[in-house]
């Protein structure tokens, strides 16, 4: 039998034998796979699951990353559980993949990809352009309008990916934001909260905290040079901030880095 394909762009085409198919098809008629449409996380264009390249844009097709050490399970929201196991969806945006919860419209993002997020200055732009507070639809509620739901109970959330349990810090030490981050694996914000992130790290509030941060070090060293005799010890200092050093050459090391980080 002999199997019609297309070439036209947008056609959609069975991710299996590569046969022409139209978008009502429930399976393929030829290799006789199941099919099931998903929307491209770049233009939303209708693909059938399984699809390697999106055929309206040519983007590659991503799904939202797997959870679990069989890397079989799909990544749950966080703050919906433990009421609802509801399914984190993928969108691209730019650059930036992004998993997002339609029911409370929170959002993940793995750590390197908010990493390049902070470092560059046009995929901050970009997130910020789709609207992330909701009012465009993305990362909203189908159907909600006006302000969004009030704050989320303070609660310890998982990591979609170990879940283990995540820490609650201050993005930036100073923003206010309250996020959820798993070192390893990445970060949730609530609804509006990675829009509050990105105006605080474009208003230069980083860079502030970084600042902040120098000028302490360098108050703590002067003050050991000083008074040696009633100076508290750097290891002292740095562990009330949480640095658990005992070498002197790793805390210098982590002044200029670890410091100078996002968290």
């Amino acid at each position: 039998m002999t199997v019609p394909r297309s070439e036209a762009v947008g056609a959609l085409t069975c991710p299996n034998c590569g046969a022409a198919l139209s978008p009502q098809d429930a399976s393929c008629p030829y290799c006789r796979a199941a099919l099931a449409l998903a929307a491209c996380p770049r233009c939303f264009g209708r693909v059938f699951r399984g699809t390697g390249f999106c055929p309206h844009c040519g983007t590659a097709i991503e799904e939202p990353a797997q959870a679990g050490p069989d890397g079989a399970s799909p990544r749950i929201c966080p703050r919906c559980l433990p009421e609802v196991e509801n399914q984190l969806t993928a969108h691209l945006v730019g650059e930036t993949l992004l998993d997002e919860c339609h029911r409370c419209g929170g959002l993940w993002i793995d750590r390197p990809a908010f990493d390049r997020v902070v470092q560059d200055r046009q995929r901050q732009s970009k997130l910020l352009a789709v609207d992330l507070d909701g009012s465009s639809g993305f990362a909203a509620q189908p159907g909600a309008e006006g302000p969004g739901p009030a704050a989320p109970p303070l609660r310890y959330l998982p990591c979609p990916d170990c879940h283990v349990l995540m820490n609650r810090k201050n993005f930036g030490e100073r923003s206010g934001v309250i996020i959820e981050v798993c070192k390893p694996h990445g970060i949730w914000f609530d609804r509006d909260q990675l829009s509050a992130a990105l105006r605080f790290v474009m208003a230069g509030g980083l860079e502030e905290t970084r600042r902040r941060h120098l000028e302490e070090f360098e108050r703590e060293r002067v003050a050991r040079v000083t008074h040696p005799a009633t100076a508290p010890s750097f290891q002292t200092v740095w562990q009330k901030k949480g640095v658990g050093f005992t070498d002197m050459g790793e805390i210098v090391l982590d002044a200029i880095s670890q410091f100078f980080h996002w968290l």
